[in-house]
């Protein structure tokens, strides 16, 4: 098999609302990497690390942490910067790399595939189905915060609506976007209903609970909590995930 060189001096622009794109292209002709797409897909992960770092030793809990005992100033200032500058600022830039990715995907498989539509949703789903198993076992054995199960399951599911029209499409968004914000008011409003109360500065005992498997217990005892843990990530992840990916429907519609 021969060995794909990319040569700089070819370039081609792509209309992803960055500007000029440049993308190497092989000898052979066939488009190479989008620098600039992964220049920020590494700074959004940069920033997730940053937060996501916490959740490794407290779980499905509060991303950026528990303090268990009283901060001093760094320790504020610290926080502070995460919660302000990096809390929630990142997962939308990779959300939608991730939508404008699987548009390109789906351009490309057409063109490999002279244009079929059902053989390139095919491999399409193939390449998501991969990716959702990835996920799963990343999600059990290793960090319950996972991403991947959550956006292997956004891109099936886009690919079973992909048909309707965009009419259709942003509706089944804003559905999303409702389900999303229900499914984080109302355990607080069934909380205060059933009047069950913590100290502003109690560490809920189930996040504990997790602290203490995560930092004490053994592999297997491990992937008993990331069980759980994982349960709620998908549960949220996948509801507000979607409405993030929805740029990749716009995509589509302009690159396809």
């Amino acid at each position: 098999m021969p060995v794909l060189r990319a040569s700089a001096n070819r370039t081609t622009s792509h209309g992803l609302g960055f500007g000029m794109c440049t993308a190497y292209r092989t000898r052979q002709g066939v488009p190479g990497r989008i620098e600039i797409i992964d220049a920020l897909r590494g700074l959004a992960l940069m920033g997730i690390l940053q937060v996501n770092i916490q959740s490794f030793t407290w779980g499905a809990g509060e991303p950026l942490g528990y303090l268990d005992q009283p901060p001093g100033a760094l320790e504020s200032g610290v926080y502070f910067f995460q919660a302000a500058f990096l809390e929630g600022k990142f997962y939308p830039i990779f959300a939608f790399l991730f939508g404008v990715g699987i548009a390109l995907q789906t351009r490309k498989l057409r063109r490999l595939n002279q244009g079929d539509a059902r053989a390139a949703a095919a491999a399409y789903r193939r390449r998501l189905t991969v990716l959702l198993a990835l996920g799963i076992a990343h999600g059990l054995l290793l960090f319950s915060g996972d991403v991947l199960s959550a956006y292997a399951i956004c891109g099936l599911a886009f690919a079973a609506v992909v048909p309707s029209r965009l009419r259709a499409l942003v509706v089944f968004t804003a559905w999303c976007w409702i389900a999303a914000v229900l499914s984080a008011f109302l355990p607080v409003v069934l909380v205060a209903a059933l009047g069950i109360y913590e100290a502003p500065d109690q560490i809920p005992a189930s996040v504990v609970y997790a602290h203490t498997i995560y930092c004490h217990a053994g592999f297997f005892a491990q992937i008993g909590q990331r069980w759980i843990d994982e349960a709620w990530q998908q549960v949220g992840g996948i509801l507000t995930f979607w409405p993030q990916v929805f740029a990749l429907i716009a995509q589509r519609r302009r690159l396809g």
